[in-house]
């Protein structure tokens, strides 16, 4: 499952087209925010794929969205987690589960004057919501 956070016009209650999103870093590679003005992304996207010590590694918040919403580098909270170990010669060592999660404090957020939080949720890489801040669907 993945769960992302987007910002969209307040003004939409449904039709919205879904975005896709294009700032993505893989697992193996270090993670790069560039600056680029963008009105809807939150951050750098993770596009997991198999590597030894485990595939997730959290998003990465873009400069712009930070800039846009007041917060700072030290509001943002990057975590991830694994449990067990695989000792089958398939896949030995590598995480049974894991997961990742980038998160900022709700005080931290000025949502800008017009826009609203929404969120895409995929479930094994199909689009399975998008909702906004009040659970609304908006698709």
């Amino acid at each position: 499952m993945e769960v992302l956070c987007l910002l969209q016009p307040a003004l939409k209650k449904k039709g919205f087209f879904l975005p896709m999103p294009k700032h993505s870093f893989r697992s193996s590679e270090l993670p790069i925010p560039l600056m680029e003005p963008t009105a809807v992304e939150t951050c750098c996207r993770l596009e997991p794929e198999p590597v030894f010590f485990g595939d997730f590694t959290p998003a990465i918040p873009l400069p712009f969205f930070q800039m846009l919403v007041g917060a700072k580098d030290e509001d943002f909270v990057r975590q991830n987690w694994r449990y067990s170990r695989r000792n089958k010669i398939r896949g030995f060592g590598q995480p049974e589960r894991e997961g990742c999660s980038l998160r900022v404090a709700r005080k931290a957020l000025m949502i800008p004057s017009g826009f609203k939080l929404t969120w895409i949720v995929w479930l094994n890489g199909e689009v399975a919501a998008f909702v906004d801040e009040y659970n609304n669907s908006l698709i």
